[in-house]
This record gives structure tokens, C-alpha cells and sequence, in this order.
């Protein structure tokens, strides 16, 4: 083996460990996805648009809001549980579409039959 193969020999390993490292980048940012097709980045913005929706009914002092359930996808938040009335499930999602980042409120509440 002389000098010339040896410096052949290196640079298609170098080249297949380009690609290697190609592939496994390519392989990693596809793993970044949600099951919902969302990066990281809008799990973690729609996972604190949660919380704060979530913040803002609880803390309300009008109605108690407690058992209502927040899911935001994509900027769209969910609401689901029970509440006591009408009043309170139209309260609920006025509270949520005050929160910042909050695109648009799908308000499935169900009210408590009196």
C-alpha cells in the first residue's frame, strides 16, 4: 500500500462519513415533528398558550372554571369539560381568546343539566 492509496482510501471514508452525518441530521430534524405535523417550537408556543389559558380560567374570580379542559393545537384551543351554565361556557372561551397567541377558540363545553 503506498502513500497515493492510502490518500484515496481516506477520502471516500471521509466522503461516506459526510453522508453519514448528512443522513442522521436529515433523520433527526424529521423526529422534530409532533403527531399534530408541528416543530418543537409550536409544541412548546401551543404548550404555554395551554397554561395560560388554563391560568386565566382558574384565576377568574366571576365563575369557577376548574373543570374545564385545554388542549391548543397550532394556536387553536380546545375547551372541554362542564360547566354550570351557558353563561359560564360563553365566559370560558371569551376569557381564552384574550390570551396571547390563542388564533382561534373551539368551545366544546358542556353545561350541567338543572
Amino acid at each position: 500500500m503506498n502513500l497515493k492509496t492510502v490518500k484515496k482510501d481516506t477520502g471516500f471514508v471521509l466522503r461516506i462519513g459526510q453522508v453519514m452525518v448528512a443522513f442522521c441530521l436529515a433523520a433527526a430534524l424529521a423526529g422534530c415533528q409532533t403527531t399534530h405535523g408541528q416543530t418543537a417550537g409550536q409544541y412548546l408556543d401551543d404548550a404555554s398558550t395551554t397554561t395560560a389559558v388554563k391560568s386565566k380560567l382558574v384565576g377568574d374570580k366571576m365563575v369557577n372554571l376548574t373543570r374545564v379542559e385545554v388542549e391548543t393545537i397550532n394556536g387553536t384551543v380546545h375547551l372541554m369539560g362542564i360547566v354550570e351554565n351557558p353563561d359560564q361556557k360563553l365566559r370560558a372561551g371569551r376569557l381564552a381568546a384574550q390570551v396571547e397567541g390563542v388564533k382561534h377558540v373551539d368551545n366544546d363545553l358542556q353545561t350541567e343539566r338543572q
